[in-house]
């Protein structure tokens, strides 16, 4: 971000040489060797995205410097600081000018701004705030509050927000290195952003984070899916996934807003040939960039309990949530079929929500809907053979449960489809007898540890973070990580 006229200079001339470079270039060709012409079009891709940044930049610099940046309501500290930027050149005050009103040295501003405020205080940054005219816009703690870790996290813990899953997927690694290594002033500052960021993915205001009332888990419509919870499963901590998933989900709409969206094919022959047509075979890559190919964007996420699957719609576009611990391929391909039946749903509705729990003998309980999208799944994977190849497997195991586990592997060979695929529709199929063979089926399965590497990577091809701001992108990358 440009914050002075020293800066914008030293970008414009940055730009004009990046053009330089990027004529020159173009003026020398396109090689005929393989090898070099791929060279040639990275450092071409290069140049062009480091001068459309700069570009950027210089435009957003302008545009304050016209005074049309409006202040909006401040309700997350994590924004703050680069508002109070944007605030000071938009109203035309200099660095040195601010300095001045608050009196201290031009320096201290510069430090100030190049750090994003990192290194300054709460009570200089509502100082700034003040001195720019947005303090009354703040949304902050109550008057008197001592900050602290143990209190922060106590009262996340109470509405089922682990300190681990804080760390791993919603605090950004800066953040988290001011809180254990910073001076007062930055593990200060980083308490009141990490507070923000919360409070921006689960829908609660600073006010209520730091009072010492119990923070309320909102269910807003968009995100009230209906499903029966098996005994392990807390309600507390599924809530607060949920929201956590559905806020990474709209993200992900923001992030392919580029995608064209396609109807889905109204039978599982329709996608079945269409699979083929394109690449072939069927395999769990080649599903889920069909699928993307549809326009439905898929985030794959690899954290353990709460659901397993979730689908949501927002403006008739879907998003499709797969969660999966283990790597067994086929667990995924199901998944991502089950999903994508419920997200063929009601196509003309512009909302929809869906959650699936993980697997248990009372799915004979479950909506209808659930069992429909069970079927399609099977249907597809096994190329409209699924009833057939159930009747032959229980043939072989003459009818009795036990001895399907060595009688679904013959069959699978003998008909040439996949046993992890065969297993799972077996499971689902016995289920519905109040039958749980969902352990069975998965050791019947050989671990396949690029599954969610696949997910990721198709992910990652089809994405462009810039759609989103820095906050929105870190949560995200973290999202992807182990």
């Amino acid at each position: 971000m440009i914050t002075n006229e020293r800066q914008y200079k030293i970008t414009k001339a940055q730009v004009e040489k990046f053009k330089q470079a990027l004529d020159l270039l173009r003026k020398e060709g396109v090689p005929g060797n393989d090898n070099a012409r791929m060279l040639y079009r990275v450092q071409e891709e290069a140049l062009k995205s480091q001068t459309e940044d700069l570009e950027e930049e210089l435009r957003e610099y302008e545009s304050l410097k016209k005074g049309e940046f409006q202040i909006e309501e401040l309700e997350a500290f994590s924004s703050l600081s680069e508002s109070l930027i944007k605030a000071r050149i938009s109203s035309g005050l200099t660095q040195k000018d601010l300095a001045n009103i608050i009196n201290v040295h031009e320096q201290q501003i510069q430090r100030y701004e190049a750090t994003k405020y990192q290194t300054a205080s709460l009570a200089r940054i509502i100082e700034i705030a003040k001195a720019l005219g947005i303090q009354n816009q703040m949304s902050l703690i109550p008057a008197g509050t001592k900050l602290s870790v143990d209190l922060l996290f106590q009262k996340l813990n109470n509405c089922g927000i682990s300190r681990d899953f804080m760390f791993s997927r919603i605090v950004p690694s800066n953040l988290l290195s001011a809180l254990n290594e910073g001076a007062k002033e930055e593990q200060e500052n980083a308490l009141i952003k990490i507070s923000s960021i919360v409070g921006r993915v689960f829908g609660w205001k600073q006010n209520d984070i730091w009072s010492k009332s119990d923070l309320t888990i909102s269910h807003q419509p968009a995100i009230s899916v209906s499903y029966k919870l098996p005994n392990k499963v807390e309600e507390k901590k599924l809530s607060i996934y949920t929201i956590y998933a559905h806020y990474l989900s709209m993200l992900v709409l923001d992030v392919t807003s580029h995608l064209n969206t396609k109807p889905i094919p109204s039978t599982s022959n329709e996608i079945c040939q269409a699979i083929k047509k394109e690449y072939g075979e069927m395999n769990f890559e080649f599903l889920l960039r069909y699928v993307w190919s549809l326009g439905i964007p898929v985030l794959p996420l690899n954290d353990s309990g709460a659901f397993h699957g979730a689908c949501w719609r927002e403006n008739k576009r879907n998003v499709i949530v797969l969660k999966q611990k283990n790597q067994l391929e086929a667990r995924w391909f199901y998944d991502l079929l089950h999903e994508l039946y419920h997200a063929s749903v009601k196509p003309d509705d512009d909302q929809f929500a869906h959650t699936d729990i993980e697997d248990g003998v009372d799915i004979k309980k479950k909506a209808v809907e659930d069992q429909a999208a069970n079927m399609f799944a099977g249907d597809i994977a096994l190329e409209g053979r699924a009833e057939e190849l159930i009747q032959e497997c229980v043939t072989e195991a003459n009818g009795n449960i036990p001895f399907l586990k060595k009688a679904l592997p013959r069959v699978a060979e003998r008909e040439n489809v996949s046993v992890g695929l065969l297993a799972n529709y077996m499971a689902f199929r016995l289920s519905l007898e109040g039958q749980n063979w969902w352990g069975t089926a998965d050791n019947l399965q050989v671990s396949n540890k690029q599954s969610l590497q696949i997910a990721r990577n198709v992910f990652l091809e089809n994405v462009d973070l810039k759609k989103i701001n820095e906050i929105d992108r870190q949560i995200l990358i973290q999202t992807l990580s182990d």
